[in-house]
């Protein structure tokens, strides 16, 4: 996956988060939101930026069991309440999922999500195919 490819996942307004880095053998992209790793066989340099600590993401969030799911190609859409900012997102169990980060990550090739049976309010794991191996991600669900 290119950094081009990365960008897609960054938040351009955020400079710590504009652009992807590299942290233990793996190239970062985040919005804040949405966070992807890929492996790196390149061995990038670490840049001299202050970026979050990606990596104690996926050690923390990266450890439920359950089962793996093909990403969905028709997922159930939900709108919010009345008392809520309007959106529109697709159902994960418990959990919802933006809609532009839903179909973000369907671009992806071979996505499949766990289906870990938390609560709304913690991150949903994915997984999916690159050139150099697989490649992971956490997507926060929508409260």
């Amino acid at each position: 996956m290119t950094d081009e490819q990365l960008l897609a996942f960054c938040n351009k307004g955020k400079p710590k988060l504009a652009t992807p880095w590299t942290e233990g053998g793996w190239r970062y992209a985040t919005d804040g939101l949405i966070c992807i790793r890929v492996p790196d066989p390149r061995g990038t340099a670490p840049d001299l930026l202050s970026r979050p600590r990606a990596a104690a993401l996926f050690d923390f969030f990266g450890r439920a069991e359950g089962v793996w799911r093909p990403w969905p190609r028709n997922p159930v859409y939900v709108c919010a309440g009345a008392d809520a900012e309007p959106f529109s997102g697709a159902e994960f169990g418990k959990r919802i999922v933006q809609e532009r980060y839903f179909l973000l990550i369907g671009g992806l090739s071979a996505v499949e999500w766990l289906d870990d049976g938390r609560a709304r309010n913690t991150p949903i794991q994915f997984r999916f195919r690159t050139v150099a191996g697989e490649g992971q991600g956490l997507v926060m669900g929508v409260p």
